[in-house]
């Protein structure tokens, strides 16, 4: 995955025409902003959703899902255990500083001409795609190379965390009301449920077309349940006495607001639009050169909403609390 990404991000700068026009797009158009110190938590990006809503969100993403603890204690002592992580993370800030590269690139590509705009996508989510096939398309190999990296990354993730999920419902279910169960039959079991929670996982796919942007919808869905579980685990280490009925009504209280606020941000149809403009200036078969983004868009704050509505609004990255 790293070296396809690695491939998509030179080649579309080369494309483009180079670093410092890639730059000099995204800070014009006001997509760089590393000291936005807004205190409104209904802002999306601003530096405390950063250290605040990232760190909690990475802290119970390693320290209080079962596919991470599990490899974890598979490793034999603390000193490598804490030099995996460190490999892990240098690992992930690469993937994470080559996404924002795609990112950028693939603005400054489409900058003048939004191929959400002229209906050539129907979603954002379509752009990196459509880029890949712009930018690659033309060299045999290289956009399939792009996909086996993709989807090798992808499966991998998917993989362990259905093996997780299978072995939680085998271990904490299945062999606590059926401890006569032998091993082999446990085993074959746990399969059955890899299987079912696969096709459970596949099916839900098909819902991310009704969502506004992949990665926000899926950011405040996982968010409210790993919140929760986060809080557990800290229970867990500080509080000795709390018993297993305080923490289970704590997990589902949590769980249910969080739930709550997440489907709500994703269904209700009335959020502020704070998304930039985007120009269509620059497309040769495309009449118009308006926005499909209202002028309001940069001034939503001045509008009156309900409580509901500010409620849903705050941003997604604050879902982790």
């Amino acid at each position: 995955m790293i070296v396809s990404m690695f491939v998509v991000v030179i080649k579309g700068i080369s494309d483009v025409g180079g670093i410092d026009f890639v730059w000099k797009k995204a800070t014009n158009s006001n997509r760089i902003e590393f000291l936005n110190l807004e205190p409104d938590p209904r802002t999306r990006y601003t530096l405390w959703t950063s250290i605040i809503g990232d760190y909690i969100g990475w802290l119970a993403i390693y320290a209080a899902t079962q596919s991470n603890i599990q490899r974890i204690l598979s490793i034999e002592s603390i000193s490598k255990i804490r030099r995996a992580l460190l490999y892990n993370m240098l690992g992930l800030t690469l993937i994470i500083g080559l996404s924002f590269s795609a990112g950028l690139v693939i603005y400054a590509k489409y900058s003048d001409c939004d191929p959400v705009s002229t209906k050539k996508l129907q979603s954002s989510d379509q752009l990196l795609p459509l880029f890949v096939m712009d930018t690659l398309g033309s060299t045999p190999g290289l956009s399939g190379f792009f996909v086996a990296g993709g989807t090798c990354a992808s499966l991998s993730t998917v993989s362990s965390g259905l093996n997780s999920l299978a072995a939680i419902i085998s271990e904490d279910f299945i062999k606590y009301y059926r401890p006569i169960f032998r091993n082999l039959l446990m085993s074959k079991i746990s399969k059955g449920f890899c299987v079912i929670c696969g096709i459970a996982s596949f099916l839900f796919s098909f819902a991310a077309e009704f969502a506004d942007g992949i990665y926000p919808t899926t950011t405040s869905l996982m968010g409210s349940t790993l919140a929760p579980t986060l809080g557990i685990f800290s229970l867990g280490m500080f509080f000795p006495l709390a018993n297993s009925k305080g923490a289970l009504l704590g997990i589902l209280t949590g769980a249910s607001i969080g739930i709550f606020v997440s489907l709500g941000s994703v269904f209700s149809s009335n959020l502020p639009n704070q998304k930039l403009p985007l120009s269509t200036s620059g497309c040769l078969d495309f009449n118009s050169t308006e926005s499909n983004f209202p002028e309001d868009s940069l001034h939503w704050k001045d509008k009156e909403y309900s409580f509901l509505t500010q409620i849903f609004s705050i941003s997604f990255l604050y879902g982790y609390h």
